[in-house]
């Protein structure tokens, strides 16, 4: 990341966790959901071997949900992660 790029500082944690398990990373404004999801996997020491999705909120305050693989985004009528 070049030291003049935009970044977002994210707090991530798992749901109904007792005590909460957490982690903050910081990643490029541009980072892709495919990149984000590895970020994510690091920095919980996961091996990458669930399926995952991201749910977002557009500008618009419409609901988007984006799965990490074609099949699965067919399946749940969500758009892809990968674009």
């Amino acid at each position: 990341m070049s030291p003049t790029a935009a970044a977002l500082d994210l707090g991530i944690s798992i749901a109904d966790t007792e005590p909460e398990i957490w982690r903050d990373v910081r990643v490029p404004e541009s980072t892709p959901l495919p990149q984000l999801h590895h970020v994510i996997q690091r920095a919980f020491g996961w091996t990458n071997s669930h399926l995952y999705m991201f749910v977002a909120t557009d500008p618009a305050g419409d609901r988007r949900l984006f799965a990490g693989d074609e099949g699965t985004a067919r399946e749940l009528g969500a758009e892809s992660a990968a674009g």
